[in-house]
């Protein structure tokens, strides 16, 4: 008998589209995530044809000795399979297939399901994994393999969801406001009407004393810094976010 668990967070003033670029589009919060948890050294790959593969060891603390000798190791090494899929309503779907690297691993699976939606209710996403997890065993201890496999999924995920959603508040912190392009736009517009009284054509431009738009000038190269300020903090934030290959 299989065992099910469900897992749900909510983390206001993100979008899905931004909950997928800090964890899913970008390598480094899943590896910043498993060095965490004992593997500094996880393979993430690059996405291809929406997929992708992770590869990762994780120590077996904690879990009783009858499951370490049911599997016959004290650490696990595991190849991760992610499919994503994006809905026509904007959410999307990430599936999970670990496979575990040991002689025997088929006998233990555990498939996820993460699901990000925008929230009707309020300005954020929801995110939702179900996990379902299978042993195959001696008679009488299938129940009780599925049972720990089932408590450490479900410890696993609540904890990589609230990781998540703390790199999805520290990314939003990070980056300072700035302008977009139609901003300044109207920036420029709104400055060249204050000196001239009206919005110039090329040609009025042509012949204008370049001094007279130094106030202009001074205010988009202090909105360029800014733009520029930010780009650096994002790719400090994000490790290889600024790159990041889809």
């Amino acid at each position: 008998m299989v065992k099910e668990i469900a897992v749900a967070i909510f983390i206001p003033q993100c979008t899905v589209q931004e909950f997928a670029d800090v964890v899913f589009e970008t390598k480094a919060t899943l590896a910043e995530y498993h060095k965490r948890e004992g593997d500094p050294n996880a393979v993430i790959s690059t996405w291809k044809d929406n997929k992708r593969i992770i590869t990762f060891a994780v120590p077996l603390s904690g879990v009783p000795e009858v499951v370490k000798t049911a599997i016959g190791c004290s650490t696990l090494t595991i190849q991760e399979t992610q499919q994503r899929e994006w809905a026509a309503d904007g959410s999307l779907m990430v599936k999970s297939d670990p496979i575990l690297d040991i002689v025997g691993g088929s006998k233990f699976t555990t498939s996820a399901e993460f699901t990000v939606h925008n929230s009707a209710a309020q300005p954020g996403c929801e995110v939702t994994a179900k996990v379902v997890c299978a042993a195959a065993g001696p008679w009488g201890l299938v129940s009780t393999i599925e049972g720990i496999m089932a408590q450490q999924a479900e410890k696993s995920v609540q904890s990589f969801l609230e990781f998540c959603a703390e790199r999805c508040r520290e990314g939003a912190q990070a980056l300072p406001d700035y302008l977009s392009d139609a901003d300044t736009v109207e920036l420029f517009q709104d400055a060249a009407e204050s000196l001239l009284g009206a919005y110039p054509s090329s040609g009025d431009l042509a012949g204008l004393d370049l001094q007279l738009l130094e106030p202009v000038l001074e205010q988009l190269d202090a909105h360029a810094r800014g733009m520029q300020a930010s780009i650096k903090l994002a790719i400090e934030t994000f490790g290889d976010y600024g790159k990041c290959e889809v």
